[in-house]
């Protein structure tokens, strides 16, 4: 027996015959997953709003696939029989899905949202993978469901009856005369964020208009066909840069922009055979995250822009009492960043630089993952290698970081203007030296114009006013150096950030041309290196294991 959909996937259909029944009755908020429409109480036009609504809610459902019909059922019996929704299940599914839906509705008590809760917190992994008991597990549980429902108390108790909620009504997009409109492309996720930079803009300029579009692509190629400009997580490629406008002429032209401000390793993704296809807008910087009163009870010195990896592992080791539960280090998501941080470090490189075929036979790349395994072995509480295969949850890692005394741990983004659920940690940069925080340096966002827009110097002039804005945060550093030094940044992130950010400055400035950041995730499937190294953590032999990984890896 398994849990499926209303249908048996038929993605993974079996090829023996499959029945089909009723799952147990259960209370909310396990019987049933709900989408719906809901109208703003603070809207000033309920009726134009309820037509609409009520329009979207006699909708047939129009499945994309044969694997839509496993996923939900249209919630008027009138639409589900006039679309012929019960024409595409066979009649067991259909007399088990009517049997569900005819049942009374069981609502939930306590007992059943903390259970609800229990699933989602990730309690049955941590309880699966013996990090806690079950007791330890619903108690942490009961807990967070505690400080939940005070919340919510809380804010009902914020938010009285006489301040009545309002909708904000979208200004007209209304294009002046002689003003140029132009398509500004974001992704979905930046939406939010960027928004209120185009509403500005638009308030301020008398001659160009930006009329936001938002995408679901990385495809650069795809976004330049239906936008004027665009920015985007993909940097240019190099072998399909002619859907890009050349930005130099652009550039060359323009007094009040300085080619300077956008460091030269920075900008090596962008270039291809001396044209300039983008520039760089957001950075992600790593940096090493600690606990300082943990370093104060030890009488050691915190991290600093001087440490080295030697320096790092020393700590590591001295931070480590695990009879008090402590560890000096722990990875909070998955391994994979860390891997091309001790790599890089090691000048190890695990893929030819030349040919693309892994080399992790090679003897600089085995002993620096010995070193590392060493690391994780007398320094961490990690026996298994989180996060790189689905059945090991890469989550339950950052429970223990906020819960526990943990020392040290790696952050591979740069995060701003959200919380962070560890307050009391402090950043330092990422040990290694100058050219291992160069290479670990990700350019994340880019700054485009399609090469067939009619509007290039009307693009130039919106990207450089978004190119100086301080605001829209959450994505990285302004790769424009004035901005990420402007007195208004420093203010929102703070002066320790700043602090890191002067170090990959000056790591950047000592970086030869020619050197280009991260710009992309591996291109190569790593999941055989790290199935050998969570071998030999379990006590495997590094070398046996990296040889068949090495092979496997090169087949597929």
């Amino acid at each position: 027996m398994w849990p499926t959909g209303l249908i048996t996937d038929p993605v993974d259909r079996p090829d023996f015959p499959v029945g089909s029944v009723p799952f147990p009755d259960m209370p909310l908020p396990f019987a049933v997953d709900l989408d719906g429409y809901i109208m703003s109480a603070g809207t000033e036009h309920p009726a134009a709003a309820w037509r609409w609504i009520s329009f979207l809610s006699h909708q047939a459902f129009l499945p994309s696939s044969e694997k839509d019909y496993a996923l939900a059922v249209p919630a008027r019996p009138t639409v589900a029989e006039a679309s012929g929704f019960w024409d595409q299940l066979d009649p067991e599914s259909v007399e088990a899905l009517q049997a569900t839906l005819s049942r009374p509705v069981n609502t939930s008590s306590a007992v059943t949202e903390i259970a609800h809760q229990f699933r989602l917190t990730g309690g049955v992994y941590r309880v699966a993978l013996d990090e806690l008991t079950v007791a330890e597990a619903v108690q942490t549980t009961q807990q967070g469901f505690n400080e939940w429902q005070q919340l919510l108390q809380s804010s009902s108790a914020t938010t009285s009856d006489t301040t009545a909620p309002v909708v904000a009504t979208p200004a007209p997009e209304v294009v002046p005369d002689n003003a140029t409109a132009i398509t500004f492309a974001v992704p979905t996720e930046l939406q939010q964020s960027l928004s209120p930079l185009v509403t500005n803009f638009n308030q301020q300029s008398t001659d160009v208009v930006v009329q936001l579009s938002t995408v679901d692509t990385n495809d650069s190629t795809t976004i330049a066909s239906t936008s004027d400009c665009f920015v985007s997580w993909v940097n240019p490629s190099a072998a399909t840069p002619t859907h890009l406008y050349d930005l130099r002429p652009l550039l060359d032209a323009d007094a009040t922009v300085s080619l300077d401000e956008h460091p030269a390793v920075l900008r090596e993704p962008f270039t291809y055979e001396g044209r300039l296809f983008g520039l760089p807008y957001r950075v992600d910087v790593p940096t090493l995250q600690y606990r300082p009163e943990l370093f104060d009870v030890a009488g050691i010195a915190p991290p600093d822009a001087d440490w080295s990896l030697d320096d790092f592992v020393a700590a590591a080791r001295e931070l480590t009492v695990p009879n008090a539960g402590q560890y000096g280090y722990m990875l909070p998501d998955t391994v994979t960043p860390d891997l091309r941080w001790m790599l890089t470090a090691a000048d190890a490189p695990v893929v030819s630089i030349t040919d693309g075929n892994p080399q992790f036979t090679d003897p600089a790349v085995v002993q620096s993952l010995q070193d590392y395994i060493t690391l994780l072995r007398k320094s961490s509480p990690h026996q298994r290698l989180p996060g790189y295969s689905s059945d090991m949850p890469s989550d339950s890692a950052v429970a223990l970081i906020a819960d526990g005394p943990i020392a040290m741990w790696h952050d591979s983004t740069t995060r701003f203007g959200v919380v962070e659920a560890i307050d009391d940690a402090a950043s330092a940069p990422l040990p290694g030296g100058a050219a291992t925080r160069t290479a670990l340096t990700r350019v994340t966002l880019g700054l485009y114009i399609a090469a067939d827009t009619p509007h290039a110097t009307a693009c130039w002039q919106w990207l450089m006013h978004l190119s100086t804005q301080p605001d829209g945060r959450g994505v990285g550093y302004p790769a424009r150096v004035s901005v990420a030094e402007s007195e208004v940044f420093v203010q929102q992130v703070g002066t320790e950030s700043q602090n890191v950010y002067q170090v990959y400055r000056d790591a950047w400035n000592q970086t030869a041309s020619g050197t280009p950041v991260l710009s992309q995730d591996m291109t190569w499937d790593d999941y055989w290196l790290l199935q050998a190294l969570d071998a030999s953590l379990q006590g495997g032999n590094l070398e046996q294991e990296l040889a068949e990984a090495q092979t496997v890896t090169a087949q597929y």
